[in-house]
């Protein structure tokens, strides 16, 4: 007796119309339950990420351990981490963009998620995050997206919302931005997004 089982194919292409027009690709601006949360979903990862079981495992991490009393994390990088640019993906990524969503003048909705915590990259795939009480949570919000700190380090925070690249990201994600159509009025009406070779470790869904 032969059993088979069935598995997408490579690829194809998939259009899916959504509720809103989007408005910030950028996971630090992009509110829950938004149109800009499901697309940046497609386009960042964060260290951690949640499987079927909404338990928060591994992605960009390769591993995640957290010290005994609770209050220190310790993230180590998966090795060839790349941006959808292929420029290298590091701990001073992870450490920009979680002291930028700390920073209550970048006005991120997960700021207060964040106000507390320190952050320090030891080296290039080390990252340490210190709490001032332990709080189990905390690892799901390490599911934050990651942004491409070079890219971004120019943007002040009253620059930050209007830059290009809210627009047309860099991200790490399965998919990378490809194009954007516009109506009349200047709003948004379609993104294109195509598999993003230099993902390391996921693939498109």
């Amino acid at each position: 007796v032969r059993h088979f089982t069935l598995v997408p194919a490579t690829g194809g292409s998939f259009t899916e119309g959504i509720v809103g027009a989007p408005q910030f690709l950028n996971p630090i601006l992009a509110r829950p339950l938004s149109p800009d949360r499901e697309l940046t979903g497609l386009l960042f990862r964060g260290l951690l990420r949640l499987d079927d079981r909404l338990r928060a495992v591994p992605d960009l991490a390769e591993s995640l351990t957290v010290s005994d009393d609770g209050q220190t994390y310790t993230a180590k990088l998966r090795p060839g981490l790349l941006w959808s640019n292929g420029e290298p993906l590091t701990a001073d990524d992870v450490r920009y963009t979680y002291e930028t969503a700390a920073d209550a003048a970048y006005q991120s909705p997960y700021q207060s998620l964040f106000s507390n915590v320190a952050v320090a990259a030891h080296d290039a795939s080390t990252v340490v995050f210190t709490l001032p009480a332990p709080f189990e949570p905390f690892r799901s919000t390490l599911t934050l997206g990651i942004l491409p700190a070079k890219l971004w380090l120019d943007q002040s925070p009253q620059t930050f919302a209007l830059a290009e690249l809210n627009v047309k990201p860099v991200g790490s994600g399965a998919y990378k931005f490809q194009s954007i159509t516009k109506d009349r009025n200047g709003n948004i009406k379609e993104y294109a997004f195509v598999r993003n070779t230099n993902a390391v470790g996921v693939a498109p869904r």
